[in-house]
């Protein structure tokens, strides 16, 4: 059952994964109309979500498999998160299989976001993730508002006033689910919603450039 490879898959990165928080700022909450929080990704290792499907995937394989060898492709983030992954002392693997954003959202859905909701006392009514499609896995469809229409200049925003209030460094692509629930909200219902900030690397001419943003821009 999918819910019995969510919670495998969690068990396999405890100890491994960092707890990421989420943040949240009423300056946010008045900006998009509803309460806000960000599900801090980019603080994970290697400044991306993405360290824990390499890591869930990797640990998943049999003995015989693993042996075999692993490939992956990857033009930033990934190859980051699979080769510190494969560096896991107990795997004794350097490559890495290539594996889905499915198994990365269920790794990030088995416990941190419904945990971490808890905690802050909050219901949680819907999350908006920075992919469309295969980003998110079955049990978590009904929650994910789709059909967002996020400007370059509004990612560029998201990230300065997560900067600002938020005091996290997001990668404009990574900002995308934040910029879609403060410049959007017409298009949700809910009042209270997450968003994945799923990654921080960012070069410093990019960073200065959403810095240099003004609402005027928008």
């Amino acid at each position: 059952m999918m819910i019995d490879k969510i919670r495998a898959a969690n068990k396999r990165l405890a100890g491994h994964k960092r707890v990421t928080p989420l943040l949240s700022s009423p300056f946010l909450d008045d900006i998009a109309g509803r309460r806000v929080f960000v599900k801090a990704e980019c603080l994970q290792h290697t400044g991306s979500f993405k360290f824990r499907g390499a890591f869930s995937a990797i640990s998943a394989l049999d003995d015989k498999t693993r042996a075999k060898g692993i490939l992956a492709f990857s033009s930033g983030n990934h190859a980051q998160g699979v080769a510190l992954a494969a560096d896991a002392p107990e795997m004794r693997v350097c490559p890495v299989e290539p594996f889905g954003f499915e198994d990365t959202m269920r790794s990030l859905a088995s416990g941190s976001i419904q945990r971490n909701t808890r905690t802050s006392g909050s219901i949680c009514d819907a999350i908006v993730t920075p992919s469309p499609g295969n980003l998110t896995f079955p049990i978590l469809k009904d929650l994910c508002p789709r059909g967002y229409a996020v400007t370059d200049d509004q990612a560029l925003m998201a990230v300065k006033l997560a900067f600002q209030r938020l005091k996290i460094v997001v990668e404009p692509g990574g900002a995308v689910a934040l910029a879609a629930a403060l410049f959007h909200g017409d298009q949700l219902t809910h009042d209270t919603v997450i968003a994945v900030a799923s990654g921080g690397n960012i070069d410093d001419a990019m960073f200065k450039r959403a810095l240099d943003m003004n609402v005027s821009d928008l």
